[in-house]
């Protein structure tokens, strides 16, 4: 699964979004009988990212929204940062701009190892907010 999950994000490199969009909606079905698990927050946090990019917010908010609590039950703090900031990005795309700052702090506050790129880049969403 995790091999279809990489062919997915590879696809969403190419700009093949309906594309990776069909393969991840198949793997979520797949892995929605799973326990949480790590596997389980990519692939939905993959998903919701395609979503985005296609337009669809509302639902990519909603499945960024599983997959963070994944996240958070798996105790993955890389994965969480990653989790707010894409969160945060959909916020904005909404014209939700609370929330976006609001996910954006949370990210940046994630600041450990893992997650210092995360936490750069969601730093640089809220200046680019505030302008």
């Amino acid at each position: 699964m995790l091999s279809q999950i990489n062919q997915a994000q590879a696809l969403q490199t190419l700009g093949k979004y309906r594309r990776a969009q069909r393969q991840l909606e198949q793997i979520n079905q797949d892995l929605a009988v799973l326990s949480n698990n790590l596997l389980k927050a990519r692939g939905l946090r993959s998903l919701g990212l395609t979503l985005q990019v296609v337009g669809d917010l509302e639902r990519s908010q909603q499945v960024l929204s599983q997959s963070l609590a994944i996240a958070k039950q798996v105790n993955s703090t890389t994965d969480i940062g990653e989790t707010l900031l894409r969160l945060g990005n959909t916020a904005r795309a909404r014209e939700d701009f609370k929330a976006a700052l609001e996910f954006y702090q949370q990210a940046s506050a994630i600041g450990d190892a893992h997650t210092e790129l995360e936490a750069l880049l969601a730093s640089l969403n809220q200046k680019k907010k505030r302008r």
